[in-house]
């Protein structure tokens, strides 16, 4: 399906989709654990921003990345945080590159997330990358720098994620 074709296919539909190397995915509704975990990141980055330059978002809303001028995709990570607020198309589309991105793992859409998405994110120009395992309370934090992975680290158990690209913003584990 080509860009033109999935915009089409979104517009018309009260479906939730993602558009990854002009391959289409249907959303599933996430489950308990994986709203919880995304609500708790979210309030700890909503508290944090609040009278700062960037702005952290919610799912669904979507993100369009270009690896290529033939290669637009569209994303709806969980959590994700914006600097370049400006970036809006007419229709309240954003068109930047988030700064920060979290993506709350589920069992449907694991092997998407940690191989095509974090592919996406490091050919992208996002900076920061929080991949949430709701099920171990574990978090893995990737670091991209010029089409890279820099750093990767795993946080579990009782600790706090800090941020790279902000400094000062730091998630407490665990989360429940």
């Amino acid at each position: 399906m080509s860009y033109l074709e999935f915009l089409s296919l979104t517009e018309n539909s009260d479906l939730r989709y993602e558009y990854i190397d002009g391959e289409v995915y249907c959303l599933a509704s996430p489950n308990y654990k994986h709203q919880i975990a995304a609500d708790e990141i979210y309030a700890t980055f909503h508290n944090w921003f609040k009278g700062k330059k960037c702005k952290p978002l919610t799912s669904p809303f979507d993100v369009t990345l270009i690896k290529g001028r033939d290669n637009i995709n569209v994303v709806q990570p969980d959590v994700i945080v914006i600097c370049d607020t400006g970036k809006m198309d007419e229709k309240g589309r954003y068109q930047g590159v988030p700064t920060l991105v979290v993506g709350v793992l589920s069992a449907s859409t694991r092997k998407k997330d940690l191989i095509k998405k974090l592919d996406l994110y490091t050919q992208t120009g996002i900076r920061e990358c929080w991949m949430v395992d709701p099920d171990k309370q574990e978090i893995s934090q990737y670091c991209f720098e010029k089409q890279n992975i820099t750093d990767q680290k795993l946080y579990s158990g009782e600790t706090t994620v800090r941020s790279a690209c902000f400094k000062g913003l730091g998630f407490k584990l665990p989360w429940d």
